[in-house]
């Protein structure tokens, strides 16, 4: 195993505008406004018009991205610094959404969450994790890693309400639902793979493997096991170790989303030559292979530290998941959710028998927003603007499990609590999840962020990068690979970035002259 693997994340922050009066952006506009202001805060250089990506001194990149700000972080050799540079950007982006916010005479905040409550959580907000490999393509890295990405909700998730039919009301995960396959070439769409086929290189040493299905964390253990896991089950791979073959999933997707609405982690999921196991037995399949492999081989100077993490949280998860309420973000929100409906004297069997109610009724609201829901209860007027269809159905679903219009506004409002609650705990800044979790002091250091706003990561291409940035002239551009400044290019091929030198070039303008 190479002792300097290579990882890094991009993740969709939402930007969310309230208060009565001031100048209301379009989504885009307040994106660039946020994080321009963010770019600001650093040495920065533009990308090459027409895009309007900022690569930032410290080795990130942020950028606007249909409507909502984008965050990638330089590359990284260790679990624990990614974390610390993922923290670090999230920081800047939250205090430029504050000044913005200002400027508009609006209250901004930007959320780190997977999932648009507005539209029935039927859409999703991306968070890709990157690793390079070496003489293994992204194919069988994803066939050899599929049976830990189905089960990864039960470390990775972050939990949300759920509105599918038949379920209870609580997924473990907030992207697990919107995968329709294993591989693929798309990142959205009906076609999303859980492990990306990007034909995108940016290095001249190895294969991208982009993991998309990955919720975005709040939780510091999370934001430093999760790539860790992957990372060391990549390099086991890389040396030939086959990983899947006695837990080889018949149906990798349809296995993902059974763990994820299971948070009893009693769901027994079919392999592939005829037996079972659940969530647990696989990870712990995993620990062991791994294990093994990095006693015999080694590994990076981390790996036997999460090694220990990953297989402490799957003891604790075996014996009494809400014992880890305080580093998982989905134990976490169910705590938190369970005594929101208490107070509300709701359980989660209520959820359950009014999810197909309420889907439908947060459908249809998607589509006329100045319904108010609760009249429903009082208006057979207002329920009879609902599509026939639809209220037919409703109607003999309430037949069959025994509900009523007027207990409809409880659940509603209770409902629309828990949603609320989920979008505070990911709103960054306010960092709410480590009140609701009682989260002891995570493995990211105040000081490892402190330095992260200011210094790229050693050991990769992006200090070179990074001090590139620094010395080059106004009007220079930038790109993962290269800094270009007028007759110069600085390439970056080696992603692992021990040297590089600058090059002369000329440009089209010059040869015409």
């Amino acid at each position: 195993m190479d002792p300097r693997p290579i990882m890094g994340t991009e993740e969709e922050i939402a930007l969310v505008a309230r208060g009565a009066g001031g100048i209301r952006p379009a989504p885009a506009e307040l994106a660039r406004a946020v994080v321009e202001e963010a770019a600001s805060y650093l040495k920065h250089l533009p990308s090459p018009p027409p895009q309007r990506r900022f690569f930032l001194a410290t080795g990130g990149c942020l950028y606007e991205d249909l409507g909502h700000a984008e965050l990638a972080t330089a590359e990284c050799t260790d679990p624990v610094k990614l974390a610390g540079h993922r923290i670090a950007l999230r920081q800047m982006l939250a205090e430029a959404a504050e000044m913005v916010g200002q400027v508009y005479g609006l209250e901004v905040r930007a959320v780190a969450n997977n999932v648009d409550y507005g539209f029935g959580g039927a859409r999703t907000y991306g968070h890709h994790l990157n690793f390079l490999v070496k003489g293994v393509s992204a194919e069988r890295a994803g066939e050899q890693l599929a049976p830990l990405l189905a089960v990864m909700p039960i470390i990775s998730g972050t939990g949300k309400m759920s509105f599918a039919a038949g379920s209870h009301g609580f997924e473990l995960s907030q992207r697990a639902m919107h995968f329709t396959s294993l591989l693929s070439q798309h990142t959205t769409g009906n076609s999303r793979g859980m492990v990306t086929l990007k034909d995108e290189p940016l290095c001249s040493n190895g294969t991208r493997v982009h993991v998309i299905l990955i919720d975005t964390a709040m939780s510091q253990w999370q934001l430093a096991l999760v790539p860790a896991m992957l990372c060391l089950a990549l390099g086991a791979i890389e040396a030939g170790q086959d990983l899947a073959g006695p837990v080889a999933l018949a149906q990798p997707v349809q296995a993902l989303q059974c763990v994820s609405t299971d948070p009893q982690l009693a769901t027994s999921l079919g392999l592939r030559n005829g037996g079972t196991a659940t969530a647990l037995d696989i990870h712990e399949h995993y620990l062991s292979v791994l294990e093994r492999h990095v006693t015999a081989s080694g590994g990076p100077s981390w790996a036997r530290e999460m090694l220990g993490l990953w297989a402490e949280i799957v003891a604790n998860l075996r014996r009494d998941s809400f014992s880890e309420a305080g580093r998982l973000d989905w134990v976490a929100k169910l705590v938190l959710f369970t005594q929101v409906l208490q107070q509300a004297g709701l359980g989660w069997q209520d959820v359950a028998r009014w999810t197909f109610v309420l889907a439908s009724v947060r459908r249809f609201k998607a589509t006329w927003p100045e319904l108010d829901p609760v009249s429903l209860t009082s208006s057979p007027q207002v329920r009879g603007q609902l599509r026939r269809s639809i209220l037919g159905v409703l109607e003999q679903h309430f037949a069959r499990h025994g509900l009523s219009w007027s207990a409809f506004p409880r659940i509603w409002n209770a409902v629309n609590l828990l949603c609320e609650t989920c979008l505070r705990y990911h709103t960054l800044g306010r960092e709410p999840h480590r009140a609701a979790n009682r989260e002891a002091p995570g493995p990211v250091t105040r000081e490892m962020v402190d330095r992260a706003r200011v210094e790229p990561p050693a050991g990769t291409r992006a200090a070179l990068r990074g001090k590139a940035i620094t010395d080059a002239p106004p009007g220079s551009y930038a790109g993962w690979d290269f800094v270009q400044t007028a007759g110069r290019r600085f390439v970056m091929a080696d992603a692992f970035g021990e040297h590089a030198a600058w090059q002369d070039v000329r440009r089209p303008a010059d040869k015409e002259a």
